[in-house]
């Protein structure tokens, strides 16, 4: 039985807050279930198995999520994490995207002020955030709901814009980003040994990095239970150049196409322009009409993505950061992220 780190009287019943276990993954999905595709239509409802893969990243074999539960009720709130592996200066540190906060409506002011959100964070910052190997140095996401409260309570930080740069695909392929000349697109089912040795020579780049090997670029889009993804090798002459990742989905505009992911040297303008090529054939190929992807402006790619004709669109979203042990702003300029590294896609 896990340890009970808070408890009030609710309707009789104690309301325990507790840290998670996978005994409530059933109970955790239908309290999402009951908030966000009614709060937010374009939230698609959750099932079990999106629910397990989602919180069963590979790297740490912990838990790290925070449940609050009622005898008569089940779950009424969450403040769930993905424990992630990163290096910052070339060292190892762990972060988490703190995704899917929840509280059912009618518990949102339970307990003390100002309310069980708060707590539940408070307590979380506690058992895993701060000093130490096996802590977060800083946690990340995009609670656009959640924002003002967290901003208040819980050290949260709008650091960037998330915004996406994007082109409307041109009906005439001979208006589309050229292949270099002696690269080749691949699909491939899963990344291996290649991508890994690609990823060590790419991690050095930037100052900060998710651990973005084969064991978690498998995991994140070959063993999605609901989602597809298409993975590419980009090579040339037999090399391996770069990895991408791209996609459909609905987000901010319905059946756009979605560079999602890529692992290629910042100074690879070759490979880049393949990896645009590839993703802009697809979505040709769909009719999409449209490919979006995200860069940070600091990113040297960023400005090659705008020579390629991308502009910035909006999309809704800013990247949200509390910092324990790191600088916030550091992290703005250092972290060169993907939109794959988000839960929204």
């Amino acid at each position: 039985m896990t340890e009970v780190l808070a408890s009030l009287l609710v309707r009789g019943r104690p309301l325990e807050i507790r840290i998670a276990e996978p005994a409530d993954d059933e109970a955790l999905v239908d309290c999402f279930n009951s908030i966000f595709p009614v709060d937010h239509p374009s939230v698609p409802p959750m099932d079990l198995a999106t629910w397990r893969w989602k919180y069963r990243a590979p790297g740490l074999a912990r838990r790290e999520m925070i449940v609050a539960t009622h005898a008569e009720v089940g779950v009424v709130g969450a403040y769930p994490s993905q424990p992630l592996r990163a290096r910052f200066e070339g060292q190892p540190c762990r972060t988490a995207q703190i995704t899917d906060l929840m509280v059912r409506h009618a518990w949102r002011r339970v307990g003390e002020r100002p309310g069980l959100f708060v707590q539940m964070g408070k307590l979380y910052y506690g058992l895993y955030c701060g000093a130490g190997e096996e802590r977060q140095r800083f946690n990340y996401g995009w609670p656009v709901p959640a924002w003002r409260i967290g901003q208040r309570y819980l050290q949260y930080e709008n650091v960037r814009d998330w915004n996406f740069l994007a082109r409307e695909i041109p009906v005439a392929n001979s208006q589309l980003t050229a292949m270099p000349a002696g690269f080749t697109a691949q699909e491939v089912e899963r990344f291996g040994a290649e991508t890994d040795a690609l990823f060590e020579r790419v991690a050095g780049e930037s100052r900060f990095t998710l651990e973005k090997d084969s064991t978690w670029l498998n995991w994140r889009y070959a063993e999605h239970p609901s989602r597809r993804y298409r993975l590419l090798e980009l090579r040339a002459r037999g090399e391996l150049r770069a990895i991408a990742v791209d996609g459909i989905a609905d987000l901010r505009r319905p059946n756009t196409s979605f560079l999602v992911d890529w692992i290629v040297p910042a100074g690879d303008g070759d490979a880049l322009a393949a990896i645009v090529a590839a993703a802009e054939r697809r979505a040709h190929a769909a009719g999409t009409g449209a490919l979006a992807t995200v860069a940070n402006p600091a990113d040297p790619r960023h400005r090659r993505l705008q020579q390629f004709g991308y502009d910035t669109w909006d999309s809704g979203y800013f990247l949200v950061v509390a910092a324990f042990t790191l600088d916030a702003m550091v992290l703005r300029d250092a972290w060169h992220f993907t939109m794959g590294e988000s839960d929204l896609i």
